[in-house]
């Protein structure tokens, strides 16, 4: 597979959200190091962590304003979110 620099790459999060040490924020770090232009889904609020509709709601809004090719990068609860 294959990132050109025209792909947006879009980071969804498992529970934990972005912890500094974890691959999903070292990825992030080290794609905008390479000029990739990289997207992180926000959490919901606390209170919502474990509401589907709240978990889908980030994804959808970081995708909607979004042109041209996207690579998801999911992992954990965030794969759910993404099939949802």
């Amino acid at each position: 597979m294959t990132v050109t620099g025209m792909s947006t790459v879009v980071i969804v999060p498992g529970l934990r959200d972005h912890v500094t040490d974890h691959w999903q924020t070292v990825l992030a770090g080290r794609l905008t190091e390479a000029g990739r232009v990289v997207r992180t889904v926000p959490p919901p609020a606390a209170g919502e962590r474990l509401r589907l509709d709240a978990q889908v709601a980030g994804p959808a809004a970081t995708l909607a304003p979004l042109d041209g090719p996207v690579l998801l990068v999911a992992h954990s609860a965030g794969v759910i979110t993404t099939v949802h």
